[in-house]
């Protein structure tokens, strides 16, 4: 940079807003297939401006006058265009191609050798995740997007919850820059550089129904948001109402074993109502002999498979022992799960009856 003059960053957005103001100014008057405005500048000065209405946009290294599909940048003279931008023109060759995607956004594809890159503002505050990944660079005959709508209704979005919603700054933010050669310089130091204005990201600013329809999307992601932290700050109070409990059992959680209790309890209910003692009936849990109930022994059953794995070992049939031994071990489990099942069963049919 040296002998050149040194431009701060109130300049360069200076310059994106007088960019985007003029393209306000003509907004109206455009026709509906308009996408882009493009414009190319040479260290920051404006050599041209088209309006992009085809499928795609052609910008090009050629002698050829604009004709909605090419625009050939060499066709622009400047008398004091540095050597460095000639020969930037002279290898564009096909250059770069843009295109609008379906949901409004931008893509772009590079059809040269020269290094093209997205030039990163400072009233352009997101970049899409394509820009992300490539680190702003276009790739090789590979369509890259460079404005996500996406993003833009999430910038939006954000600008609506801050306490004073600014238009301008989301205007500004419509304009995507891309430096032909792929320098390093500032903005408005830039041998060649072309600007992007997505019009159709301007038309969603201008759309006072579709704002409101964001302002009502981004209410109510808030509370969704609000409601599902409230939910979460909930499960965590009562998690920590349990754990600070003196007495806390597993079966607090489990609704089954609720209901068996509550039963339990109705069943007590009806013999105090009926003046019959309730240890005729059923007992308390201190008074239960456990001895007598069916219990998993995971000693004895291990032991067993152990045994019955060392008489079979001579027989193998070639296949994993150890798979055989816990595959028989499931099974034993299942088995003796539900026996004790169908034993605790059995004893409340039991305490039922006598209730009757």
């Amino acid at each position: 940079l040296s002998g050149q003059r040194q431009y701060s960053q109130a300049e360069e957005d200076k310059l994106i807003e007088n960019i985007t103001m003029k393209t306000l100014d003509r907004i109206e008057d455009l026709t509906s297939g308009v996408w882009a405005k493009v414009i190319y500048l040479e260290q920051g000065r404006e050599m041209a401006k088209v309006y992009a209405a085809e499928l795609s946009l052609l910008v090009t290294g050629s002698n050829n006058p604009f004709d909605g599909l090419e625009l050939g940048l060499s066709y622009f003279y400047n008398s004091a265009r540095l050597e460095e931008t000639e020969y930037i023109l002279g290898n564009l060759n096909q250059g770069i191609e843009l295109r609008r995607d379906s949901d409004g956004s931008l893509l772009a594809k590079r059809n040269c050798q020269l290094p093209i890159c997205v030039k990163r503002h400072v009233s352009q505050p997101v970049l899409s995740a394509d820009l992300l990944r490539t680190r702003g660079e276009l790739l090789l005959d590979h369509f890259v997007k460079i404005f996500d709508m996406q993003e833009f209704y999430s910038l939006i979005s954000l600008e609506m919850r801050k306490p004073v919603f600014s238009k301008s700054a989301l205007q500004k933010a419509s304009v995507t820059v891309l430096s032909l050669g792929g320098s390093d310089l500032p903005i408005l130091h830039m041998p060649c550089l072309i600007a992007v204005v997505n019009i159709n990201a301007l038309n969603v600013l201008n759309n006072e129904e579709e704002l409101h329809s964001i302002s009502l999307m981004t209410s109510q992601l808030t509370l969704d948001k609000e409601k599902k932290d409230e939910e979460t700050k909930e499960g965590r109070d009562e998690a920590k109402h349990r754990r600070q409990r003196k007495r806390w059992s597993r079966t607090d959680q489990r609704p089954l074993l609720k209901k068996r209790e509550a039963n339990s309890r109705k069943l007590r209910e009806e013999l105090r109502n009926r003046g019959e003692k309730i240890s005729d009936y059923m007992k308390y849990s201190w008074e239960e002999d456990v001895e007598h109930k069916a219990v998993i022994n995971m000693d004895k059953l291990y032991e067993q498979m152990r045994k019955q794995s060392t008489a079979s070992s001579s027989q193998s049939s070639g296949r994993s022992t150890p798979l055989k031994n816990w595959a028989k071990i499931n099974v034993a489990l299942r088995e003796a799960t539900r026996e004790l099942q169908k034993a605790e069963f059995e004893e409340m049919k039991v305490v039922e009856h006598k209730s009757l």
